[in-house]
């Protein structure tokens, strides 16, 4: 996570595709087609927070139960 964090500004674009391991571009993509972490707009700037974007990831979690394949 983005040492200079600050909950009450949240993160902007280039911080939430890092935070979340992926490219601007696809945090773009998702936005886009309607899916990837919640987002609010402040003028032109998406922001993001933490919360949102664990959220988001977290939802995408699959566990595998049973053996090995």
């Amino acid at each position: 996570m983005c040492e200079s964090y600050d909950e009450r500004r949240g993160m902007r674009e280039k911080e939430a595709a890092g935070y979340l391991g992926v490219s601007i571009k696809t945090l773009q993509a998702w936005r886009f087609q309607g899916r990837g972490p919640k987002y609010s707009k402040m003028g032109r700037a998406c922001v993001y927070t933490k919360q949102w974007c664990d959220e988001f990831r977290d939802a995408g979690v699959v566990v595998q139960l049973g053996g090995a394949a």
